[in-house]
């Protein structure tokens, strides 16, 4: 669902869209702009549990050199299912009620020496919420905590003989703690090397 303008060099497409930045899908790396869905346990690959955010995408693309600036709306918090270990889970009431911008840069090209390297900046909310274990008068139960997080990253892909060599490497600030369950809010700086 989004239109798209052409012209040489330069494409700008507006409407609900979904980014594929990097090789490694859901392990951490550069690809955090579209939130994935939780509500669902099965999904048949990544691609498939990202969420469409409605966005506005700009890119340039001359010879072995590419620019593209997104800018998106996040406009609800992520899916989540009604309760996990017999805990119902909520979304934090400290989160903005406003639906907040995410924003990407990406930048890179073919070099001489045959790498394909790409630079990101990304400034975005966190896709897969870490669960804070609360307690309340009623029952304990689970709170998705969804901070904001800026992302730097850099993926090189070169061919070697008959194999491809791809390596993905990212530093978040501010991240959830998605795996780990604290009875806080936790955040940490996190760094990513993929490599395959």
């Amino acid at each position: 669902a989004s239109v798209t303008w052409l012209e040489n060099t330069n494409s700008i497409t507006a409407g609900l869209q979904k980014f594929t930045w990097g090789d490694f899908g859901f392990l951490d790396g550069v690809d955090q702009l579209n939130p994935r869905d939780l509500s669902e346990p099965v999904y048949e690959n990544d691609e498939l549990r990202k969420l469409a955010l409605p966005a506005l995408n700009y890119q340039w693309l001359a010879g072995n050199r590419v620019i593209q600036v997104v800018v998106a709306a996040r406009t609800e918090g992520t899916p989540l299912p009604e309760e996990n270990s017999g805990l119902r889970m909520e979304r934090s009431h400290s989160d903005d009620s406003h639906p907040p911008v995410v924003f990407g840069l990406k930048a890179g090209g073919l070099l001489k020496s045959g790498w394909d390297l790409n630079g990101y900046l990304l400034s975005h909310v966190e896709q897969v919420p870490q669960f804070v274990l609360k307690s309340s008068s009623q029952a304990p139960f689970f709170e998705a905590y969804e901070p904001r997080v800026l992302t730097l990253g850099v993926t090189g892909t070169q061919t070697v003989g008959d194999f491809v060599v791809r390596t993905e490497a990212a530093f978040h600030s501010n991240r959830a703690l998605p795996s780990v369950v604290q009875n806080t809010d936790v955040a940490a700086d996190q760094a990513v090397l993929n490599l395959s």
